[in-house]
């Protein structure tokens, strides 16, 4: 995938996070319209960039302690990837599929993404 379309999708994950936060604060109509949109968006950036399968298989256990990660993480000079390790740290703890974030994170870490 090329660096626009990695951009995109890093921050469709940060927006995720963000939306997740936020929607407590909205009325029901904010709420209706914040989730249709984000979803369009969502959507148009999984078609355009061919984002995996939903039903891709499982991920390797990655045998690595987050706080491992964010080590890594932390000598990146690149914002970017202090906040996507971050945020997919925030949304593995809410996550059925905590282990794709995990990779995820890791795969920024090292320069993978």
């Amino acid at each position: 995938m090329e660096i626009e379309g990695q951009n995109i999708i890093q921050r469709m994950v940060t927006a995720t996070h963000a939306l997740r936060i936020l929607l407590p604060y909205l009325n029901p109509t904010l709420k209706s319209l914040a989730l249709g949109y984000f979803w369009q968006a969502l959507l148009a950036a999984a078609i355009t960039f061919k984002t995996p399968a939903l039903d891709s298989p499982p991920l390797t256990d990655l045998n690595m302690a987050w706080d491992d990660i964010f080590i890594l993480a932390c000598q990146s000079t690149d914002d970017h990837v202090l906040k996507l390790v971050y945020t997919c740290y925030e949304e593995s703890k809410v996550s059925i599929d905590s282990d794709r974030y995990k990779m995820a994170a890791y795969k920024k870490a090292i320069g993978e993404i």
